[in-house]
């Protein structure tokens, strides 16, 4: 994996890159960074070359010293991938990162060869978050609270593991975290739209246990052109959970043109 950095108009963002050829841009779930990615990513690199992000305010990022918006972070995304190589990037992410994904196609489709989100908590309303906003503030700031939350959630689970998890909500710190939470809850309701407009190669991943049991049944309402992927005994990091079905669902079900 290669470290490197580029400027924004929301500071420097670390980026970390395998494999040759088209983009694909992958952006983490909030309190992680690029490294969500690393076991992903390899499996990935013969067919793409794939980019992870430290979002803004995470991981070896800048702070941003305003609020930042999911369009706000779209934008910046869409830009840092569009200008890493010819051609369109594919753009994917996980949790935040998949409602960055499906925010920035409503303004950028002609920009993406494809969109690849994972995990879209599609199911949590404005309504839900203001119902859940207490618990989402306890494991999201307190760091005993979070590894108890987090643990369940997760097929493998190491020391090393835990460690890399804990570096990475440290140094993204607990306002910083609650910040895109708060971009993520004001940006919920925006989300069925979107998908309704999608109208570029997609495929929705999510795991058979995660956070977004009702994603098959969404989907197909909204939009019959999109596609889904679920991963067996795989929660809502199913790139984690299991690297290798993920990147077999991805090389196989992702049509391209």
């Amino acid at each position: 994996m290669k470290d490197s950095f580029v400027s924004t108009r929301l500071g420097r963002v670390h980026l970390r890159t395998v494999g040759d050829g088209p983009v694909l841009f992958l952006m983490h779930s909030v309190g992680n960074s690029a490294y969500e990615f690393d076991d992903l990513a390899p499996l990935l690199a013969e067919r793409w070359r794939v980019v992870s992000w430290d979002m803004p305010g995470h991981g070896d990022s800048g702070r941003p010293s305003q609020y930042v918006s999911i369009t706000d972070f779209a934008d910046i995304a869409v830009e840092i991938a569009c200008g890493l190589g010819d051609g369109k990037p594919v753009f994917g992410g996980s949790s935040v990162g998949a409602a960055i994904a499906i925010n920035a196609v409503e303004r950028h489709a002609d920009r993406l060869a494809a969109i690849l989100p994972i995990e879209l908590p599609i199911g949590r309303t404005s309504d839900w978050w203001e119902q859940n906003w207490f618990t989402v503030e306890t494991i999201s700031t307190l760091g005993d609270e979070a590894e108890m939350f987090n643990k369940p959630r997760y097929r493998n689970w190491s020391p090393d593991f835990a460690t890399r998890l804990r570096i990475d909500r440290a140094k993204a710190g607990p306002h910083q975290i609650m910040q895109v939470l708060w971009a993520g809850r004001e940006d919920t309701d925006a989300y069925n739209q979107r998908i309704k407009s999608i109208n570029i190669p997609n495929l929705f991943i999510i795991g058979d246990k995660g956070d977004a049991p009702k994603t098959k049944e969404i989907l197909t309402s909204l939009n019959a052109k999109t596609k889904l992927a679920v991963i067996k005994d795989a929660g809502h990091f199913p790139h984690n959970d299991d690297p290798a079905a993920m990147a077999d669902a991805i090389l196989s079900e992702l049509a391209l043109p």
